[in-house]
């Protein structure tokens, strides 16, 4: 007797509208997920950023801190003469 799954719950996926069904892997966060793979995230992502959907935050970020390393003079050895 071959082994049957119970009805799985099902939802579509937020990039390519295909059903994705529940795998193990999900069960602690079913909830969260949106899209059915990894090249699906990836392909919604590329849209909205070419959409502008990521566009630069209106404030500009804050000036980093410039910190000069010291360094230290190179030894010169004293060659014999």
């Amino acid at each position: 007797m071959a082994h049957r799954k119970p009805t799985l719950p099902e939802k579509p996926c937020a990039h390519c509208q295909q059903p994705m069904v529940w795998r193990k892997a999900w069960r602690n966060c079913w909830d969260t997920v949106k899209y059915c793979s990894n090249a699906c995230q990836r392909q919604a992502n590329r849209q909205a950023r070419r959409e502008g959907a990521f566009d630069a935050p209106t404030e500009p970020p804050a000036p980093a801190l410039k910190t000069q390393r010291f360094k230290r003079p190179r030894k010169v050895l004293a060659l014999p003469k």
